[in-house]
This record gives C-alpha cells, structure tokens and sequence, in this order.
C-alpha cells in the first residue's frame, strides 16, 4: 500500500522555466500480502525552475530512506546515471538511505520557433551531489559525491533528445544519448 502527495506548478515537464514541483511517497510493504518482509519506505523530492530572459536556473533536493533498515536488496534507491550522479553507472549505487542536490543550469539557444523541422535546443551544465549510507547515522555533507555534467538538447515531438557528458570525483565519466525524461 502507498500513500502519495504531490504538488506541481512547473510550467513545463521537460524543460520548466519556472515553478515548484513536491512529491512525497509513503509506501508499506507487508510480507502477508507477498512483500519478503515487512518495512516501510518514503520517498520525497522538490525541485524549483527560474527564469531571465533565455536562461534557467534550477534546483532539485531528493532524499529516500527506508524506516527499516534490514529490509530486502528491492527496496534500496539507486543513485548514478544523467542528473543523479552524472559520472556513474546509472543505478551504481544503491542503498537504503539515499540523498541528491542538484542544480541546473540551462539556455535556449538560437532562434528555432520557425520553421518545421527546427527544434528548441538547449545547452546546460549540472551540479550534483549525493550518495547513499547503509545507516541514518553514517549521512553527513562530506560523505557526498561531488558530480557534474554538460548537455545538449532538444524538445522534439516524442520527447526531449539529450547529448550528454556526466563527470564523477575521481575522474569517472560517463556519455548519454537517450530520448525521454531523465530519471529523477
């Protein structure tokens, strides 16, 4: 069983210029009803869109935990991948505590409203940092990992087009090129 709350002004689903989206999750699992165990997790995010002119500045905090913390491997939250620790494997780590900060920074560039086949494009950069603790008692600021990425994209018809580079502490990267919202 879940329990959801959410509240969304954002004014666009990919690529907001201004706004507040909150969303938090209650969730129970119950070993009578076929969960491996009894354990109860929530899941919370908020995340604001501003913008001047051509250019968006935005800010994202998640944070997921597990009230029980011996439950099963299923219930754990990965992090990594395009804008969740951009230098990582996406789903790298994964574990029953998990925290992201993130900030975005993108502009439309050119001048693509005419025209049929000219899209919207962007070019962004993002600031992350996040990780995941075994314990509530092992989160601290300087146990985050520190990430980045630069992008390219465009709003197409089936969805937003993203080129992108993700850069981890310790020199990891990671490229993408996908169609379709990034995890959140």
């Amino acid at each position: 069983s879940f329990a959801q709350l959410q509240f969304d002004s954002l004014d666009d689903v990919y690529f907001p210029r201004r706004g507040i989206r909150a969303d938090v999750k209650w969730t129970s699992f119950i070993e009578s009803l076929g969960a491996d165990s009894d354990f109860d997790t929530i899941e919370s995010e908020v995340l604001g869109a501003w913008s001047r002119g051509k250019s968006t500045l935005s800010l994202g905090l998640n944070y997921s935990t597990t009230l029980d913390s011996d439950s099963s491997i299923q219930s754990y939250f990965p992090l990594g991948g395009f804008l969740r620790l951009s230098g990582l494997e996406r789903g790298q780590l994964a574990g029953p505590h998990a925290g992201l900060a993130r900030m975005l920074y993108y502009r439309r560039v050119g001048n693509s409203d005419s025209g049929l086949f000219e899209l919207p494009m962007y070019l962004g950069v993002s600031a992350e940092a996040g990780n995941i603790w075994q314990s509530r008692d092992d989160m601290s600021f300087d146990s985050m990992l520190i990430n980045g990425s630069l992008f390219v994209a465009f709003d197409t018809f089936v969805g937003p087009l993203y080129f992108a580079a993700g850069m981890s502490e310790g020199g990891r990267t990671n490229f993408y090129l996908f169609i379709g919202s990034p995890s959140r």
